[in-house]
């Protein structure tokens, strides 16, 4: 009993870190993009311009 309830437990707080780190990771690439519009000096190396 007890061993499926962990079970259960263990399956729910993976999937909900999973979802956690899918919207994390998005927003850091929000971040990343406005900050590489707004400043020149933090911009991805392929994006610049020579």
């Amino acid at each position: 009993m007890w061993k499926d309830n962990k079970q259960a437990l263990t399956d729910f707080v993976t999937e909900d870190r999973f979802e956690l780190n899918l919207y994390l990771s998005y927003l850091l690439d929000q971040i990343s993009y406005d900050t590489s519009k707004q400043s020149p000096f933090l911009r991805k190396p392929n994006e610049t311009t020579s």
